[in-house]
């Protein structure tokens, strides 16, 4: 898969304050990347940055090989974005307001136009005038311009706000149809961790003006690979006595009514035989799923501890 957007140490500030301080990622054809951070970690500065409506102080941005800064017209040829709220004449219609993206653009045709009408959803109020639409209309709307050139980089700033549970859906849909299809690079910055997870397959967590982990989002399957599981039984003492003795456990935790344990990956069978030779009664056996709020919350309290250290 070929490099759509590489950032190479890309540091910014403002007077004396330092927003950025020197980030480095990377998005291939086809990938769908979430950019994760808190308030203050800079996620809008980045996007601005990449979209060229402010420059960095150091570092390269790069857009198909072609550098925003000395190439902006051609790093941007191929560029999709929804940055913050999207801009929208109320007084035209949705068709009228695609036009006008089409004309910046100079070689969209009217058929593209009904496609993208179509694809988010706006095919029956597409000629009603955009100050009749609702919110969640006006985000389909913003993402339908950024559709317009089947962009190679499609840059989306906290896409879903305003979207209904279908709308939500669909967003997901259209998106992995533009990676899947049409093989764009999707960056996509959101504070909603949960819709992330469920669209992307590579995430970065921010915080501080640093790129803290570039993680995937798909669980690893590899042979020596960790997983949890949760066993409810009445006999904790003795379950826990006959897992300490297995070798391919790596952590066991008491809590009130269950046992946690790392084991490596494709072990449980084995587990749950171990316990019924020992006639450890098991209740309940299921694997836990981390999601990105546990892991977001880990990266946002480290930072919080490290800024209180350094005081």
């Amino acid at each position: 898969m070929g490099v759509v957007l590489e950032v190479k140490d890309v540091k910014k500030h403002i007077g004396k304050r330092e927003i950025i301080k020197g980030i480095s990622f990377s998005v291939n054809e086809g990938q769908i990347f979430g950019f994760l951070g808190p308030n203050g970690a800079g996620k809008t500065t980045t996007i601005r940055m990449l979209v060229g409506l402010i420059k960095p102080n150091a570092g390269t941005i790069k857009i198909m090989g072609h550098d925003i800064q000395k190439e902006k017209e051609k790093a941007l040829r191929n560029v999709g974005c929804i940055v913050e709220n999207p801009d929208m004449y109320g007084f035209l219609t949705g068709r009228e307001n695609l036009i006008q993206y089409a004309k910046m653009y100079g070689n969209i045709k009217k058929e593209r136009i009904d496609e993208v009408a179509e694809l988010i959803g706006l095919k029956d109020r597409i000629n009603d005038k955009v100050k009749k639409y609702s919110l969640g209309m006006k985000q389909r709307l913003g993402l339908g311009q950024a559709l317009l050139v089947k962009p190679k980089l499609l840059i989306l700033d906290e896409p879903t706000n305003g979207l209904d549970p279908v709308g939500i859906m669909d967003f997901r849909r259209i998106v992995r149809l533009m990676a899947e299809e049409n093989k764009s690079a999707v960056f996509i910055s959101s504070h909603i961790l949960a819709e992330i997870q469920q669209v992307c397959d590579t995430v970065a967590f921010t915080a501080g003006g640093e790129i803290k982990s570039v993680e995937s989002t798909r669980e690893n399957e590899g042979k020596g690979s960790k997983e949890r599981f949760s066993i409810v039984t009445a006999n904790i003492d003795l379950a826990t006595e006959t897992l300490s003795a297995l070798p391919f456990i790596y952590d066991i935790k008491n809590e009130k009514d269950r046992i946690l344990v790392d084991i490596e990956h494709g072990t449980s069978p084995k587990i749950v035989s171990e316990l019924m030779k020992k006639n450890v009664e098991v209740i309940e056996f299921y694997k836990e799923h981390k999601t990105l709020e546990d892991r977001f919350m880990q990266i946002v309290e480290k930072e919080e501890k490290d800024v209180a250290i350094n005081k």
